[in-house]
């Protein structure tokens, strides 16, 4: 390196300054910090992935699952075979023609794949 900076200086280029010691800190601290929920994300992801599969053991397949719950979601469980979990707040907020719709587009992303499996 100092061949580099001598000749760079030796042409009257201005080298740059290094990164303030404080403000490397803070970048460190950042990306530890982002590193840290990316890594609490994924485990979330996964375990909330087991819980599903746990959810569709012992029921055959190509059935949807209801899950009594006051929230209305739904969701389209990956898998072999994948299955499709629908809360009851859900099914009592739609009328029958919505519900067919609805378990039309889930079994959608079954058929195309567009939850990835995990690893």
């Amino acid at each position: 390196m100092p061949p580099v900076v001598a000749d760079a200086r030796a042409a009257g280029r201005r080298l740059p300054e290094p990164v303030p010691e404080t403000v490397a800190v803070a970048a460190l601290a950042v990306l530890v910090a982002i590193a840290w929920r990316f890594r609490r994300t994924i485990r979330t992801e996964r375990a909330t992935r087991r819980a599903m599969r746990r959810l569709c053991v012992g029921h055959p397949a190509g059935t949807e699952l209801v899950a009594a719950s006051p929230t209305p979601q739904a969701f389209a469980i990956p898998g072999t075979p994948g299955r499709i979990l629908v809360t009851s707040a859900t099914l009592a907020a739609l009328r029958p023609a919505e519900r067919r719709v609805l378990i039309a587009h889930e079994r959608a992303h079954l058929t195309h794949r567009h939850a990835r499996k995990d690893p």
